[in-house]
């Protein structure tokens, strides 16, 4: 939903140790793979992913100047189309149904173009703000020195260096009895041994950390925030015809599954005469892949 990475780390070293638990160890790994980029560009660029051994969260083994990979990154093509706006429709329903109203405050933070801000301008919620480091519009920190009764962090904590900083950064722009939305990929849901089936949520080398449900939940409470619900699903699943996960994934695979195929005009004939999309399209939302994972934490009241 955003596409704004939180880097900054340095080039030529290697992320050989878990910074989630602390404990795991890539010497002591069993479960490597070499994965290649799904964008387009970078297509041929490889990266080493290993799952910690102790928590089970993912890593990207080594660091690489990540700035050339964010020159005409694809998300930046994102448009607040019918497509988005019924992605987000599904989103602002979850938050609603945690308790989120027209007068809540909201913070969306690694914001990006500001598209999810827009679509809740729009219906309704009065009070929006982003932030985001990268985008001239939203890199006022001055944001973050107030306290939201809802703080988005959608697609962010997976391209930082540090999650636990993070975690505790966001969860004090979140006011007592408050609600920190996370929406990451999960661990648990991605296979090594099948890398190219999962390529999309492992996004090499964007994504440096995966976290594990388990370990997301076990650093949350450690900040004061306990989970409400955790929907083991991708935010761009919805129950609208040709608008969910299952489907896109396919999708990209008929073509040349990299992400910039799917900001590109439809081919409406590679889906016409493919029975799986067509199938997929209509009811790929009763089929959840689970190697997404949209959490929702509840900030202790004073």
């Amino acid at each position: 939903m955003n596409s704004d990475a939180q880097s900054g780390h340095t080039a030529g070293t290697v992320r050989d140790r878990c910074p989630l638990c602390g404990q795991g160890r890539f010497a002591d790994a069993t479960e490597v793979a070499q994965v290649h980029s799904n964008v387009r560009r970078w297509k041929d660029h490889f990266s080493t992913v290993w799952r910690c051994p102790v928590c089970g969260s993912l890593h990207s083994l080594e660091t690489v100047d990540l700035g050339p990979f964010y020159a005409a990154y694809p998300f930046g093509q994102r448009r607040l189309d019918p497509f988005t706006r019924r992605v987000f429709s599904r989103y602002l329903g979850h938050l609603l149904k945690a308790g989120v109203t027209a007068n809540s405050t909201v913070l969306d933070y690694g914001c990006g173009s500001g598209l999810l801000l827009d679509y809740l301008a729009e219906t309704g919620i009065r009070s929006v703000s982003g932030y985001d480091a990268y985008v001239p519009q939203f890199d006022d920190p001055a944001v973050l020195e107030r306290k939201y009764d809802c703080v988005i962090a959608q697609d962010v904590i997976e391209h930082v260096e540090d999650p636990e900083a993070l975690l505790s950064d966001l969860a004090g722009c979140v006011k007592p009895g408050g609600l920190l939305c996370i929406g990451t990929p999960r661990a648990e849901g991605i296979d090594l041994r099948q890398t190219e089936r999962f390529i999309h949520s492992l996004h090499q080398p964007y994504h440096l950390h995966i976290l594990s449900e388990s370990v997301l939940i076990t650093i949350a409470n450690r900040h004061g925030l306990s989970p409400e619900s955790v929907l083991r699903r991708h935010t761009l699943d919805t129950p609208y015809p040709f608008v969910n996960w299952t489907f896109l994934k396919g999708y990209l695979k008929r073509l040349d599954n990299t992400l910039d195929a799917g900001f590109e005009p439809p081919r409406i004939a590679k889906i016409a005469t493919s029975p799986y999309l067509l199938f997929t399209g209509l009811v790929g939302y009763l089929f959840p892949s689970r190697t997404e994972m949209l959490v929702l934490l509840r900030k202790a009241s004073d």
